[in-house]
């Protein structure tokens, strides 16, 4: 009886073996709506930023702790840019190449398009922060309501290339920095993005109650995209913007 039993647990745990061994697979059939492009990437390595209510140096929506010397950016019709987020970046992983000093703050003008670069930015600066927010100095678009103030922490993880096919089973939105973002428009017949673009921040649709109320269209994704040249020589202005929804 116990050899019975003995074969059977051997017998269980080597269907295990397999079943893991096929979900971990790279083969074509086990990521059927996934570009070829992006099975060649392979899993890259990247930051989970979780909303904490611990209160610290980055945070999603609220207002800036921008230094003094530093403008609030503004859009072309004048009026101050909506801000998005603060990453401290001394709150990141090391071993990812994000500076160790300095703070990343991002900025849009309503929803733009990609090409339209007046109308998002992102400011990099060394300075010290402010050590309170900085309010708005012009009225918020009516179309608007403010972004809730939300604290995050990171956490650096594995993005696998088909994490964005799984975005049904999240149960809370999710902010990424690299990594593969989360594509809403995507299926195989998907061109390529230029191959040295790194994705610089991700922002979620969340209207939870302990998100910042973000919207981007019908249930959206935001991106923040820079090359990898620009990402190393901190050249942080140049990152571009693109979103999709459903």
């Amino acid at each position: 009886m116990k050899i019975a039993f003995l074969i059977l647990a051997l017998v269980l745990a080597a269907i295990a073996v397999v079943a893991v061994t096929r979900l971990h697979s790279h083969d074509d059939e086990d990521w059927p709506d996934v570009p070829k492009w992006r099975k060649a990437q392979g899993t890259l390595r990247g930051v989970i930023l979780h909303k904490t209510k611990a209160p610290g140096l980055s945070k999603l929506g609220g207002d800036p702790n921008l230094p003094a010397s530093v403008e609030w950016p503004r859009g072309p019709e004048g009026g101050e840019m909506l801000f998005l987020a603060q990453i401290h970046c001394p709150d990141l992983p090391r071993g990812l190449d994000f500076p160790e000093e300095g703070t990343l703050f991002f900025f849009t003008d309503e929803i733009p398009e990609p090409e339209e670069k007046d109308r998002y930015r992102v400011v990099y600066t060394t300075e010290a922060l402010a050590a309170e927010p900085r309010p708005r100095s012009t009225p918020l678009p009516d179309s608007w309501t403010p972004f809730r103030e939300t604290y995050v922490r990171a956490e650096a993880v594995k993005v696998r290339p088909d994490d964005h096919t799984k975005w049904e089973d999240y149960t809370v939105p999710v902010y990424r920095m690299l990594g593969h973002p989360d594509y809403i428009q995507i299926d195989e017949d998907t061109p390529a993005p230029p191959a040295d673009r790194v994705l610089l921040l991700q922002l979620d649709s969340d209207q939870e109650p302990d998100g910042p109320d973000f919207m981007w269209g019908d249930m959206g994704m935001l991106w923040f995209f820079i090359s990898r040249a620009d990402f190393k020589a901190r050249r942080f202005e140049n990152a571009t913007l693109e979103w999709e929804c459903y």
